[in-house]
């Protein structure tokens, strides 16, 4: 085989990459335009309904959106709260390992007994 009929191959093989990443902007120009759709129809059923039946599926949207977006806010969060855990897990065990108190094996003297007793009365 000759180079020159590799070259076909080689262009081609190019082309597709380029014609993959240039596919990807109508596909997601088409999944936007289907998502439009989709709720246009829902608008449109939402309409037809009745006074009552409105109302009702109003307030089952409304809590089911509130759910939802606690649900959301609490995955987004979740980081940053099991960061803060994690930094005052460590603070509460640094502050225990330096605490005011004396080890004498496996009794538990505090400091605090050590000095001149007050009177309280």
């Amino acid at each position: 085989m000759d180079e020159s009929s590799l070259m076909p191959l080689e262009g081609a093989l190019r082309w597709g990459a380029a014609a993959f990443r240039m596919s990807t902007v109508p596909l997601i120009e088409k999944i936007f335009a289907a998502a439009m759709v989709v709720v246009c129809v829902l608008l449109l059923l939402r309409m037809l309904l009745g006074p009552r039946r409105r109302s009702r599926v109003d307030a089952s949207l409304r809590r089911n959106g509130e759910a939802w977006q606690r649900r959301v806010v609490r995955v987004i969060g979740w980081p940053a709260a099991e960061l803060r855990a994690r930094r005052e897990t460590k603070e509460a065990i640094r502050r225990a390992r330096r605490s005011a108190i004396e080890r004498d094996g496996n009794v538990l003297t505090p400091k605090a007994f050590k000095g001149r007793r007050r009177d309280l009365h």
